[in-house]
């Protein structure tokens, strides 16, 4: 089952960055001659998408990024950094980047000044503190 849920995480991810990529393409021009079109069937994916935002989110972009690039289109520029999640939403609110990593909900005093956005979850986290109960350091004592 783990591996289900890490295909469709990876699925959902590459699906996003296709459609920021189409969207980054132009359109076609129609007065292209019909040598042109008949020669591909297919049309070259490029453009650039830049990604944002948490540090615990950063390395499923990453992944997907290489992903995307070794399995649909090398020619598309995708950026990923992670900043944090606030930092991200101060760069993609104002559209300065196109996704935005986030490791919590959109806060409503950022969502004011926000472009339009759809939220696509992608991963829970979460810590678990455990300690080997041989560690002489441990705070508590069993009693």
């Amino acid at each position: 089952m783990r591996i289900s849920k890490r295909m469709s995480l990876i699925f959902a991810i590459l699906l996003s960055f296709t459609l920021v990529a189409a969207a980054c393409g132009g359109d076609d021009d129609s007065s292209s001659n019909a040598s042109d079109s008949s020669s591909s069937s297919e049309e070259s994916i490029s453009g650039s998408v830049s990604v944002s935002g948490s540090s615990t989110v950063e390395p499923i972009s990453t992944r997907v990024k290489e992903t995307y690039n070794d399995t649909v289109s090398g020619d598309v520029e995708i950026t990923v950094n992670g900043p944090g999640t606030s930092a991200g939403f101060r760069e993609f609110c104002p559209g300065n980047t196109d996704i935005n990593d986030a490791s919590r909900a959109i806060k409503d005093k950022e969502k004011e000044d926000c472009v339009p956005y759809v939220e696509l979850k992608v991963a829970f986290d979460g810590i678990a503190v455990m300690v080997n109960p041989d560690n002489p350091s441990r705070m508590y004592q069993q009693g």
